[in-house]
């Protein structure tokens, strides 16, 4: 309803709490109130402030937005200080999506996104308030409710992939080459997900030692790995998702890398491109060749919308093809 509650749902809207941050929220409906994109980005240097905003228009025109809201998170000494911090940066993004027909509502600073903490408007030091509770609003309550978690900051949603159990990784690492080694058969590849997935859906999914290690080794084959993209596969959502986070947590490098990529992916189609990010970063640190990783990272900077990426992967499995991937 205004700019205190929007700064307030910023960190429901990326899951987790921005600073030091760009973030552009670009607006549609009739009465601006949605919010159909959510972007988050770094405080570049001033050299780079065109470019960045220049990057930042593709997924903005391609979400059809009506116009945006700009907010700077930077802590600042002074309350306000004057003039407001990256001035510049806010005007080069508004002059660059001013040029393309894209209007921006609103521009506003805060030192941080916490109750009480004070917000200013770029364009009139007279429009200014207090961000209500971050954690009491109606979107905080919707985000939980469908077991969504909103992070501290972003390290903490990347800390949250790391592995738990160090001491294990040297034993799995030796026990899935050892298994690649003999060159596992792709149809027990297939079963070994395929029950998995079954398990899932029945709600009676353990991860031990032994499977942990069969699932790697069955996500080195490419066509299986794959498979686990299926419209039917993706449908299963928030418990699809948790096995992949749990086997990138459990996995050595570099096969962590496969489940990984597939938490991208399923993230990213559930509209989540903050974690989609991470487990992005996740995969690549693994294994800098990962040709899936790289595909859905240029797919994200590009601006292609969810739906767009989803239609392509539906059209990868078209039904009643038998050479289809399994």
């Amino acid at each position: 309803r205004d700019a205190g509650e929007l700064i307030a749902a910023v960190p429901h809207l990326l899951g987790f709490r921005p600073s030091d941050s760009l973030v552009v929220c670009a607006h549609s409906g009739a009465n601006r109130s949605n919010v159909a994109l959510c972007l988050r980005t770094d405080i570049p240097p001033p050299d780079l402030y065109w470019s960045l905003a220049e990057q930042l228009q593709i997924p903005v025109l391609r979400a059809n937005a009506c116009g945006v809201s700009i907010l700077i998170v930077c802590d600042r000494p002074e309350n306000p200080p004057q003039p407001l911090p990256h001035s510049a940066r806010v005007s080069a993004v508004t002059k660059v999506f001013g040029a393309v027909g894209v209007a921006v509502y609103h521009a506003l600073w805060t030192p941080e996104i916490k109750k009480g903490a004070s917000w200013w408007c770029y364009t009139n030091l007279e429009c200014n308030g207090q961000v209500p509770d971050p954690a009491s609003s109606v979107l905080a309550a919707a985000s939980a409710a469908s077991g969504v978690v909103t992070y501290d900051s972003r390290a903490e949603m990347r800390a949250s992939l790391e592995p738990t159990d160090h001491d294990q990784l040297p034993q799995r690492a030796e026990r899935i080459a050892a298994a690649l080694s003999l060159k596992p058969d792709e149809t027990r590849a297939s079963k070994l997900i395929d029950d998995a997935i079954a398990d899932i859906r029945d709600g009676t999914l353990t991860l031990d030692d032994d499977r942990i290690v069969d699932l790697a080794v069955a996500l080195s084959h490419v066509r299986v790995r794959d498979g686990c993209l299926r419209p039917e596969v993706l449908k299963l959502g928030t418990p699809l998702e948790q096995l992949w986070t749990d086997l990138t947590r459990a996995l050595p490098v570099p096969y962590r890398a496969e489940s990984a990529c597939l938490l991208a992916f399923t993230a990213f189609l559930r509209g989540d491109g903050a974690k989609a990010g991470v487990a992005l970063d996740a995969a690549l640190d693994a294994d800098p060749e990962h040709s899936g990783a790289h595909l859905l990272r240029y797919s994200m900077d590009w601006g292609l919308p969810p739906e767009s990426v989803a239609e392509a992967v539906s059209a990868a499995f078209p039904q009643g093809t038998p050479d289809a991937p399994n």
